[in-house]
């Protein structure tokens, strides 16, 4: 059912448009920007990234997105989809410049953003993963109905990288009355200290769900395993559904005298995605949030 990914916690990825604009310490090596799609247009002269550059529309994304639904509802079975894997949601981009359509007349980034909420709310078969580096910018860019009642099946989530952007971050996302909100840890480039949301009673109910990952590419910085079981034990003392997506490319495998299962050596599979290369206390931790 809809197009696979290799992104563990989700089933399908939906981009309604390419492009975005970097703006934090996790956006340097970002994967979407030399992703097959962007590489594409860019060798065609169409540059989507970058504050100035254009944001093209995809083709067939309400198609997809229609079609997929109506999938899931004759299975019954779960469709997760994540939207916006090649782009951002909510990014705050204005100035006049437009989309560059391909099914379409040019059309602002707002009413091309307005026309996807408006497939959202139709597609309530499926589940949406929306995950912004920019969640001060979610409450005045969703449907204002949103607002009153937030569609249950449409989750909310936003990147932490580090310390700095969770510190930054998190306060901005618990603003948001979904009923699913959800932080992704990755690429997790510094250690990350999630209890005074977890346990802070003045933030409940908090967050629902933590992914977490390293880096993958060849310049991928470390991602220490000493970050991973720390946050997997922060949530499992608060009762939060805890998914490790990855080790990246370029993990630290810690390994005190007398060890035998830190497996102090390369990882084969270029992600760190495969868990048998893992440590045995790491393996399955691949846990989703209850649904609504």
């Amino acid at each position: 059912m809809g197009e696979t990914t290799g992104i563990a916690w989700t089933d399908s990825t939906i981009n309604v448009w390419h492009g975005c604009d970097k703006v934090s310490a996790g956006c340097k090596h970002c994967y979407a920007e030399v992703s097959t799609p962007v590489r594409v247009k860019r060798a065609k002269g169409l540059e989507v990234w970058g504050r100035d550059a254009a944001r093209d529309e995809t083709r067939s994304w309400e198609a997809n997105l229609r079609k997929w639904n109506r999938e899931a509802a004759a299975s019954g079975k779960v469709h997760r989809v994540f939207g916006q894997s090649l782009s951002d949601t909510f990014e705050d981009y204005r100035d006049g410049r437009v989309v560059r359509a391909r099914e379409r007349d040019d059309l602002s980034l707002f009413a091309l953003r307005a026309a996807f909420f408006e497939v959202v709310e139709q597609c309530t078969a499926l589940t949406f993963q929306l995950l912004t580096k920019r969640p001060e910018n979610v409450l005045r860019m969703v449907p204002p109905s949103w607002l009153k009642a937030w569609p249950a099946h449409v989750w909310i989530g936003c990147t932490v990288e580090d310390q700095e952007n969770a510190d930054r971050r998190i306060p901005e996302l618990l603003k948001v009355p979904a009923a699913v909100r959800f932080l992704s840890v990755e690429p997790q480039i510094g250690p990350v200290d999630l209890e005074p949301w977890l346990f802070d009673p003045r933030c409940a109910p908090w967050f629902q769900w933590v992914i977490q990952g390293g880096e993958s590419g060849p310049r991928a910085r470390p991602f220490d395993l000493a970050w991973a079981r720390s946050l997997r034990d922060q949530c499992r003392a608060a009762g939060v559904a805890y998914f490790l997506k990855q080790l990246g490319a370029n993990p630290e495998f810690p390994c005190p005298p007398g060890c035998t299962d830190c497996m102090a050596h390369a990882i084969r599979d270029s992600h760190g995605g495969d868990e048998s290369e893992w440590p045995a206390d790491l393996r399955g931790c691949r846990a989703f949030p209850e649904a609504p």
